[in-house]
């Protein structure tokens, strides 16, 4: 689960942004 490291990063932002 460690694959697409700037895809991860990507996502990993939306959901800190998403989540309070």
């Amino acid at each position: 689960m460690a694959d697409g490291g700037e895809v991860w990063d990507r996502i990993a932002a939306a959901l800190d942004r998403l989540a309070p």
